[in-house]
């Protein structure tokens, strides 16, 4: 009887030593967190703001209709697509700008979190940036987008003007 006493207290002492199948797997899990996508505005005449997680590391990652993406916890290029309408403020007289690309975030990810790709539309000019769910703290730089109307059907629209700045939005 104390022989395999012995026995028992021996294996499971090298099961708590040692890494079994489920606690790699447990580990496996934590070491990602998940980047989800967001989108406000939109009426009878524009679409709204949609911000989605498109790339990671230069490579094409994310669907732009899924959920949300799964990456590996540590330092990254997160590609992040933006695309927005403008109202015109006479809609038979003036071309109605749609504005889409993508940008990317140097971003520090920690495992088990899970993050937000946010942004706020203020008429002509929208910030985007990424974000903690559990914290609302802005964990990247903020880009602020200013697409400027087309006054002229016929003629190509200004450019719009991009600037990056750290801080809170």
């Amino acid at each position: 009887m104390i022989f395999h006493k012995f026995w028992a207290t021996v294996v499971l002492g090298l099961l708590f030593l040692f890494e079994t199948p489920t606690t790699g797997l447990a580990q496996n899990k934590k070491s990602y967190a998940l980047i989800d996508g967001s989108m406000s505005g939109g009426d009878s005449w524009s679409e709204g703001l949609r911000i989605r997680p498109a790339m990671l590391d230069g490579k094409v990652k994310g669907i732009w209709f899924g959920g949300p993406i799964k990456v590996p916890a540590g330092e990254h290029k997160i590609g992040v697509g933006v695309s927005f309408d403008i109202k015109p403020e006479n809609p038979l007289f003036e071309a109605m700008p749609k504005y889409s690309d993508i940008f990317e975030f140097v971003v520090t990810l920690v495992p088990g979190q899970n993050y937000t790709t946010m942004g706020k539309q203020n008429g002509t000019r929208v910030e985007v940036w990424i974000e903690d769910q559990k914290t609302q703290a802005v964990v990247s730089e903020i880009i602020e987008i200013e697409v400027f109307p087309c006054k002229n059907l016929f003629k190509r629209c200004p450019p719009a003007k991009i600037n990056r700045r750290t801080g809170f939005y």
